[in-house]
Formats: C-alpha cells, structure tokens, sequence
C-alpha cells in the first residue's frame, strides 16, 4: 500500500501514526463489507467516514506528530495533578461520593509522615508537567523540515516518553497502562503504602530523568536548553532526596 512507501527518514512516530489511521480506516471497512447483509450498514458507514474525517487532522510531518503524542500525555499528567491537589485539600481523605459508601474521614486523614512523603510526590508530578511543557517549547523552537538525524532523535524523545507507562496500549485510543503519575497519585490516599509509593516516585523520578538524558544527547538540544535541563534534575534529585528519609522511617 502506498503508506508503506513512504521515506522512513521522514520520521517513525509520523510512520506509526499514519500506519494506524490506516489500518483503522480499512478495519472499518472491512465492518462495512461484512454488515452488507444486516441491519447495521448506517453504524459502519458513519464509522468509516469518521476514520477518513481523521485524516484531515493527521501531522504533516514528524515534529507535528512528537507534539501530537506529547499532547495527550501532557493532558494525563494535568488530570494526576488536578487529582493530587485535591487529595491535597481533602488531607488525603477519598471522597465517600467516589466510594458509594460512608467512610471514617477523620480515620483516613494523612498523618504528619504522610504529609511530609505528599509534598515531594506532589513536587515530582509537577516535575514532570514542567518537563513536557520545555520540552515541548524546544521541539517547537525546531524547523518544520528536518533531517534523517534529527528525525532519528526525535523518535528517541517520543520513545522515552512512551516509558512514562510500563505499557504503551493503542496511541490512536489514547490509552495508556499503568501511567506511572497515576500509579504515583493512586497511591498517596490515606492511609499510605509507603513503601509502595516510594517505589512508584522513583519510578517516575528515573523516567523522567531518562527522558532528560535522550534529549541532551541528541541534535536538538541546544545550549538554550541547558538551564532549564539542569534545573529539572535537581529538582527531581531534590525531591528524592525527601522521599527517602519517609522509607526509612
């Protein structure tokens, strides 16, 4: 087919992603044939169009497809966030809404320890919120037209990120498996598993710097990046640095 054709210098993650659309589209076909005989030939019309209706907001290039990827794991990062600090203003104590049933909140709260093991959590999932939005900026920054070798290390970033889950699912669905913030964030409801929640940080904490050291190098990163590259992993040593003690204890 002719998306098979296409120069593979132009970038992997654009490939991968236009391989999928691909393949969705000519599945739903495929539904269409098979629903010739029955009642269901509107449904799997109206899904066929909307898998070509996709192409139209397809990248045009490689760049626009790392940002695509980074888009929605970003958007992951916003909700674990959102989810943390309302753990946050509740003293860690879950919802008896979400529940469906009557909780002892004064019995759920955080003690003292745990709140002194939240902090750095909270401190590492901004972290990583921090990291996607420079590293976003520098991709940016990029020209649109770029070579096999810059292509090649932009692959290697969209790869690293893809370690932010043990295991990347469907990027056409947008789902990711065992996020590691949310495995972070679902673990800091009272009462702590500090053990547990100390090894999920210093999972995030190691992709995170993983995805840091992909980036320095390769071609794209510049000395522009240097400061904000350096900040980021101290901060994320700083934060480790608080989360161990609370293990210890």
């Amino acid at each position: 087919s002719c998306f098979r054709r296409l120069p593979s210098d132009q970038g992997r993650t654009l490939l991968e992603l236009l391989s999928a659309s691909v393949l969705k589209a000519v599945a739903h076909v495929r539904l269409l044939f098979q629903s010739l005989e029955n009642d269901d030939k509107a449904k799997s019309t109206g899904l066929v169009w909307n898998a070509c209706d996709f192409f139209a907001d397809l990248p045009r290039d490689n760049k626009q497809a790392v940002l695509q990827r980074m888009q929605k794991i970003a958007d992951l990062v916003k909700d674990a966030l959102d989810e943390l600090e309302e753990a946050q203003a509740n003293e860690g104590v879950v919802s008896d809404l979400d529940l469906g049933v009557e909780i002892d909140a004064e019995a759920a709260e955080w003690s003292e320890e745990e709140k002194r093991l939240v902090a750095p959590c909270s401190g590492l999932v901004k972290g990583c919120r921090s990291l996607l939005k420079k590293l976003g900026e520098s991709i940016k920054s990029e020209p649109a037209s770029l070579n096999a070798q810059e292509n090649e290390d932009l692959d290697n970033v969209s790869g690293s990120l893809q370690c932010l889950s043990e295991r990347y699912t469907s990027f056409m669905t947008h789902s990711l498996s065992r996020f590691r913030v949310d495995c972070l964030v679902s673990g800091v409801y009272a009462p702590i598993d500090v053990s547990a929640t100390t090894q999920s940080a210093r999972q995030l904490a190691d992709t995170m710097e993983e995805i840091i050291s992909t980036f320095r190098s390769g071609l794209l990163y510049s000395k522009a990046d240097k400061k904000w590259t350096n900040f980021l992993t101290t901060a994320i040593k700083h934060n480790l640095s608080k989360i161990a003690p609370s293990l210890e204890s």
